[in-house]
């Protein structure tokens, strides 16, 4: 009995000493218990010298910092936004009707398309692209009227071609260009209301009409593709001079002169809208008639004929479609004869041999052009 109750106690005891010995096990720390397994253990080869256990305090402390670091920082990031200048938001204010009828508006006209250039048909040939727009050049018609007062007279030593005459006058030109460099050109000149006189006294006038036509072919050639560009036309064309009298008429006859016309017109513009006109003919060859009226008078035989033209004047453009011009002309003729004429003189009475005629016509004119 007492055997067994020995026996008893001391498992009892051991059982105690065993849980005891857990516990503290437990509660040790790991690096702790390395140290002592070590310590313990004579066949390691570790060396617990090596091995070194930091204190708990460093260990809060850094913990500590770690927790203060985004508290610091996040009150530096406050302070600074604190300092630094609010920003204002201004809402935009409201657009008043009448403003935003007007943007309305402007936006609509802006928004419209450009009127279109005139532009010349398929066949006419394209200017260059610095050309301006509203340059004369663009025109495939040019028409011209041109009011004025002329001054023609004949000096003769034969009394049947003396004579001089003037008056008013209207001068007409059609202009059509193939391109802006060819094209093909008529005049017509009349005067209107002149006379001449009738007899050789002088004391009866008669009605003469001086008539001029012309037809020529024209190339244009022009220095630039500026507005202020000079430009040189040539021509090759056939002239027709007429002096008329009335068909009846029992002292008079009529005077025609005909033939190439070789010509050269400069225009020199001096601003955009402005230019100077110099122009210059020369008929080499004529053919001269002379009409039966009521009486009938041969000069010579085998005239001989020419005539020069000179001419300046100045030429405002208004636009690409008006000008307004005038222009001074000056036309001289000589014609010499062979032989002797056919009817005395009535003034000295015998019959003129080599019969000279030298005529000068002078036109002076204010005109308008159309041009399209």
């Amino acid at each position: 009995m007492k055997s067994h109750f020995a026996r008893y106690f001391l498992i009892a005891i051991i059982c105690g000493l065993a849980s005891y010995s857990l516990k503290a096990a437990a509660q040790i720390d790991p690096a702790t218990s390395l140290l002592l397994h070590s310590s313990e253990s004579e066949d390691s080869g570790l060396d617990s010298s090596r091995y070194v256990t930091r204190p708990q305090a460093q260990t809060r402390r850094r913990v500590e910092a770690a927790q203060q670091a985004p508290a610091a920082s996040a009150a530096a990031q406050a302070q600074a936004q604190a300092k630094a200048p609010a920003k204002t938001v201004t809402a935009p204010a409201p657009t008043p009707p009448v403003a935003a009828a007007q943007s309305q508006a402007a936006a609509s006209v802006v928004a419209q398309p450009a009127s279109p250039q005139l532009t010349p048909p398929h066949w006419y040939s394209p200017l260059p692209p610095g050309v301006y727009p509203e340059d004369s050049r663009y025109n495939i018609a040019d028409l011209t009227i041109a009011p004025g007062v002329f001054y023609a007279g004949a000096a003769s030593n034969y009394w049947y071609r003396r004579y001089f005459s003037s008056g008013p006058s209207i001068d007409a030109k059609a202009d059509f260009w193939f391109n802006p460099n060819l094209g093909l050109n008529f005049n017509y000149f009349t005067s209107l209301g002149g006379d001449i006189e009738d007899s050789p006294s002088g004391s009866q006038p008669t009605e003469a009409t001086t008539q001029i036509f012309n037809a020529a072919l024209s190339y244009r050639a022009y220095m630039s593709d500026s507005r202020k560009s000079p430009s040189l036309t040539f021509s090759l064309g056939y002239n027709d001079y007429q002096m008329n009298v009335a068909k009846s008429d029992p002292n008079r006859i009529g005077i025609e002169m005909s033939g190439i016309d070789l010509g050269i017109l400069m225009k020199y513009p001096i601003t955009p809208t402005r230019a100077w006109i110099l122009s210059s003919d020369i008929l080499p060859k004529l053919n001269v008639s002379e009409h039966t009226t009521g009486v009938s008078v041969s000069s010579g035989s085998s005239p001989s004929a020419y005539a020069v033209k000179f001419g300046f004047g100045q030429e405002f453009m208004l636009d690409r479609s008006y000008e307004v011009f005038w222009k001074l002309t000056e036309r001289y003729d000589k014609s010499i004869y062979a032989g002797t004429a056919s009817a005395l003189d009535p003034v000295t009475g015998a019959t003129p041999t080599g019969v000279d005629v030298s005529t000068s016509t002078t036109i002076f004119s204010i005109g308008f052009t159309w041009g399209g």
